[in-house]
C-alpha cells in the first residue's frame, strides 16, 4: 500500500503569485496529496489562478465581500480522488467534501474558527459535519483554541474554561475524532502559532482523524513557522497505492547562467568531439549521440546546483528550527528578532527560486505567441465563458 500525505496550513493569504509558489513548494516537500488551507483571503468573486502543475483540483469556501477569511482544499494530480458532494458555508470558514478514493469513502473537513466565541461556533460546525459525513472523517484546520491548555500552550493557561473545553472534547469524541499528533506524542510540547501580543506559543492547528484511521497513521508532525504566522502540520496515512508518473526532461536555462557550470559544459563538449570525430563512427552518429551525452552533463550539473541550493535552504531551516525551539522556551525579544531575520533570509532565497518558474511561464507564452494550440484554445475558452449570457 502507498502513503497518503495530508497537510493543514494557515497561510495568512494566498493572493500573490510568489506566496502561492512558496506555499506549494512547502507542501510538496511534505509530500502532501491533500492540503487544507486556511486564511486564503480569497473573495467569492475574485479567486486568483492557482498552481495546477502539482495540485490540479481546488475547492473553496470564500466570503462574498471580505478578504480576511477563506478555506480551500487542494488535491494532488496523482491522487485519483472523486468528489461526490461538497458543502461550503457563506462565511468562508467551512468546507466539507464527501469523496471516494478507489473503494474507500472519506469525508474531508476544513475549518477556520473565529477568534472569539470559538466553542459555540465549533459545536455548530461539528453538528453540520455530523449530518454531512459519510465514511471516516479527516478534519484539518485552525480551531483557534487549545484542546489541552496544559500541554498545548506555553503558559499552560486558556481564556476558555475547562468546562467549556470539555463540551468540545465530548463532541469530538461523539464523532470518534482523535488528535493524531497528540496520540503519537502524549506528553510532548510543541506549538503551531506564536502570539507577539501575548508573547506565548500555542497549538491552534490540528489534524483530527477518525479513530479507525489511527492504525494506518505512519507519521505525524508540526513543521516550523517560515512564511506564515502558523506552522504547517502534517500526517501520513498508509491507505492507497499511488500511481508513479514519468516526466519529460527539459533544459534548465539557469545552468547556463552559472559561470562554473557553463565553462565545464564547454570543456566536456570539446573533449567529446575531440575523442569521437576521427575515431570511427560516422558524423551523423557522433552528432546524434552528443545530444544524449550533453543532456547527461546538464542533468549532472542541474542535480548538483539543486542540491547546493537545497542544502543552503535546509541549513537556514535548521537554524530557524533551533531558534524557534529556543524562543518557545525563553520568549526573548532578541531571539525573536534573530528568528525574524532568518525567516526574511529564507524568503529571499525562495524568491530567487520562484524566478525560474516565472521565466518558464514567460517563455511558454512567447513561444506560442498567437499560434493556434492548446494554450490559445484554453485562453479563448475562458474569454467566451465570460461573454456567455446565461
Amino acid at each position: 500500500m502507498g502513503d497518503l500525505g495530508i497537510v493543514s496550513f494557515n497561510v495568512r493569504g494566498l493572493n500573490t503569485s510568489n506566496k502561492r509558489y512558496h506555499v506549494t513548494d512547502i507542501v510538496k516537500k511534505l509530500k502532501a496529496s491533500i492540503v487544507f488551507f486556511q486564511e486564503t483571503h480569497f473573495k467569492q468573486t475574485k479567486i486568483p489562478k492557482l498552481p495546477t502543475k502539482q495540485y490540479s483540483s481546488w475547492y473553496h469556501s470564500c466570503h462574498p465581500t471580505s478578504a480576511s477569511k477563506g478555506v480551500s482544499i487542494a488535491i494532488h494530480k496523482s491522487l485519483p480522488l472523486k468528489v461526490l458532494k461538497q458543502y461550503a458555508d457563506k462565511e468562508g470558514r467551512l468546507l466539507f467534501l464527501r469523496v471516494q478514493l478507489y473503494t474507500t469513502r472519506l469525508t474531508l473537513a476544513n475549518i477556520y474558527a473565529p477568534n472569539h466565541d470559538q466553542i459555540p461556533w465549533l459545536l455548530r460546525a461539528l453538528d453540520s459535519l455530523q449530518l454531512f459525513a459519510d465514511g471516516p472523517i479527516v478534519l484539518g484546520g485552525d480551531l483557534n483554541v487549545t484542546l489541552n491548555p496544559l500541554l498545548d500552550s506555553s503558559t499552560s493557561k486558556s481564556s476558555i474554561s475547562n468546562l467549556t473545553l470539555a463540551k468540545l472534547r465530548s463532541k469530538l469524541s461523539d464523532l470518534s475524532l482523535v488528535d493524531a499528533w497528540r496520540t503519537w506524542n502524549p506528553s510532548a510540547r510543541d506549538y503551531s502559532f506564536f502570539s507577539q501580543v501575548h508573547n506565548s506559543h500555542q497549538r491552534l492547528d490540528y489534524l483530527l482523524i477518525h479513530k479507525t484511521l489511527l492504525p494506518s497513521t505512519t507519521t505525524t508532525g508540526i513543521s516550523i513557522i517560515s512564511i506564515s504566522d502558523h506552522a504547517p502540520i502534517h500526517l501520513t496515512l498508509n491507505l492507497v497505492e499511488l500511481p508513479h508518473k514519468t516526466c519529460r526532461w527539459r533544459l534548465n536555462e539557469c545552468i547556463i547562467e552559472n559561470t562554473k557550470a557553463f565553462e565545464d559544459i564547454k570543456r566536456q563538449l570539446s573533449t567529446y568531439f575531440e575523442l569521437n570525430e576521427n575515431s570511427g563512427p560516422s558524423t551523423p552518429i557522433v552528432w546524434e549521440t552528443h545530444k544524449a551525452f550533453i543532456r547527461g552533463v546538464f542533468i549532472s550539473w542541474g542535480t548538483k546546483l539543486k542540491k547546493d541550493r537545497q542544502r543552503e535552504i535546509d541549513s537556514i531551516l535548521d537554524k530557524i528550527a533551533v531558534l524557534e525551539k529556543k524562543h518557545k522556551k525563553t520568549r526573548l525579544k532578541e531571539t525573536f528578532l534573530e528568528l525574524k531575520a532568518m525567516r526574511d533570509h529564507l524568503l529571499a532565497l525562495l524568491q530567487n527560486k520562484s524566478a525560474k518558474s516565472y521565466l518558464h511561464h514567460r517563455c511558454r507564452l512567447y513561444a506560442h505567441g498567437n499560434k493556434g494550440g492548446k494554450l490559445m484554445s484554453s485562453l479563448l475558452k475562458k474569454e467566451r465563458a465570460k461573454q456567455h449570457i446565461h
